[in-house]
């Protein structure tokens, strides 16, 4: 994102320099344009005001011989003609200046023209990666918030299972507890059997000794038949006493099976005890065991939870980033539209001024021909006219020089009439600014000379 929100930044700084150069190519063009223009229409209005300073002269001229008599072979127009030829020579000039200045405004204009097409090929070019980069943040924004979505989904199973394991874990710790606590009762039992199976040990063995005593008991049985014999003469005291003793021995043979057989339970209540307490011992470290595992895997996955909530902050950045890129990448798209806009409002009028110089290009060069021409009859005419002859040639070349002049000043008629017209305004044109044609006044003195006055052959002898 931060390499695209670099190339946007580059992008809004080319825009802004095509937005630039684009008002600079707009003031500087109008400036060059402009200048041209008015060369031109200066050119053509010293043309112009010659021409009508010439028809003045001309038409002066031809109504001055009218009162003349016998113009026909007294008047010498050859002064009149050099004159004529001169001046139209200088009104080629002028129009001729004014072509070099349209060409030279059309070479200026397509100048113009091709480099605000660049200016519109680079807004292109700035405008195509603008959409491009758009797509792209669109992407990125996608993908920001996929992965965002799945780390949330990802955190919320963590911490479930987080909850689950410390669930888990107070489960086994009570367990455990549980399992210690039965662990020491069954260790106090175990040791009250101990005690227990210890005073059955103890009577075993008393009972043990006693029946050691044997002897004892023999004499005892004598004693009981003697008793019994004796009897008689005691009285039935012999007699109690035999079976009192043989009563005492059945009883304590029988206290001490049941001794022996309390002692085997408690030896054996010893014993299942003994593999309980292990069972639990084993169970508990089984216990403590998983606990620690348990404890690592939250440990785990709080670290994931941390992980997830810092990616969740850098996705958001990226989600909040491309949203700023986008409303930038619209900014700048909107501002390369208005830029384009205005290059293609600037090609149709440079090339409307384009086509309004070439045709004026065109008109001038065909109206100095015209001058041109007419320049030209005037000097082949003027060089092949005789300095003598009879009247009769006289006048003819009178008539002759009278009619040059003449279709001279119609030429000169028609131009005048066409050349306010041959630079013709292009509207409201950004580039081009045309001063109106009465705007600029040129003085008399600016003409040159008048037209000679009247000349009369001079008289010379016939041979």
């Amino acid at each position: 994102m931060e390499e695209i929100t670099s190339k946007v930044t580059e992008i809004e700084n080319c825009l802004h320099s095509s937005r630039c150069q684009l008002q600079t190519l707009e003031t500087s063009a109008k400036k060059s344009i402009s200048s041209e223009v008015d060369g031109i229409q200066s050119s053509l209005k010293n043309g112009y005001n010659r021409v009508e300073y010439i028809m003045t002269q001309v038409g002066s001229f031809l109504s001055q011989i009218e009162y003349v008599n016998d113009a026909s072979t007294s008047v010498d127009m050859k002064p009149q003609v050099l004159w004529l030829h001169n001046n139209l020579q200088v009104i080629v000039s002028d129009l001729d200046i004014a072509k070099a200045k349209a060409d030279s405004s059309i070479k200026c204009t397509e100048v113009y023209s091709y480099k605000v097409m660049d200016v519109g090929e680079e807004v292109d070019s700035s405008s195509n990666k603008l959409t491009e980069y758009q797509n792209e943040v669109v992407k990125l924004e996608g993908q920001a918030k996929l992965l965002m979505s799945t780390s949330e989904t990802m955190l919320e199973y963590t911490r479930s299972q987080i909850e689950c394991k410390e669930g888990e874990i107070r489960e086994k710790t009570t367990e455990a507890a549980s399992k210690r606590q039965s662990k020491t009762r069954l260790e106090n039992d175990l040791e009250k059997n101990r005690q227990k199976a210890a005073r059955a040990e103890r009577e075993r063995k008393d009972r043990k000794e006693q029946a050691i005593a044997g002897v004892f008991t023999k004499s005892e049985e004598g004693l009981g038949v003697l008793g019994i014999l004796a009897a008689p003469l005691t009285g039935g005291a012999s007699l109690a006493l035999t079976v009192g003793a043989t009563g005492l021995a059945g009883y304590k043979a029988s206290r001490m099976d049941d001794f022996e057989k309390e002692a085997n339970s408690y030896r054996q209540g010893i014993s299942s005890l003994t593999t309980e307490i292990s069972q639990n011992v084993r169970a508990v470290a089984t216990l403590e065991h998983e606990k620690t595992r348990l404890q690592s895997l939250v440990d785990q996955y709080q670290a994931e939870v941390s992980k997830r909530q810092s990616e969740h902050h850098v996705y958001q950045r990226k989600i909040e980033q491309a949203d700023r890129a986008k409303g930038e990448i619209a900014t700048l798209k909107s501002h390369a539209v208005s830029t384009k806009k205005n290059v293609a409002q600037a090609l149709p009028e440079l090339r409307k001024i384009k086509q309004s110089l070439e045709q004026c290009s065109i008109l001038v060069k065909e109206r100095s021909l015209d001058v041109s021409t007419s320049s030209t009859f005037m000097e082949r005419f003027a060089a092949n006219l005789p300095v003598i002859g009879t009247s009769i040639k006289k006048s003819g070349d009178f008539n002759k020089q009278k009619l040059l002049l003449q279709q001279a000043s119609e030429t000169l008629d028609r131009i005048r009439a066409e050349v306010p017209g041959l630079l013709t305004d292009t509207g409201d044109i950004k580039f081009l600014t045309i001063k109106p044609w009465d705007s600029s006044i040129v003085s008399a003195a600016d003409l040159g000379t008048a037209i000679p006055e009247v000349c009369y052959h001079q008289s010379v002898g016939l041979i």
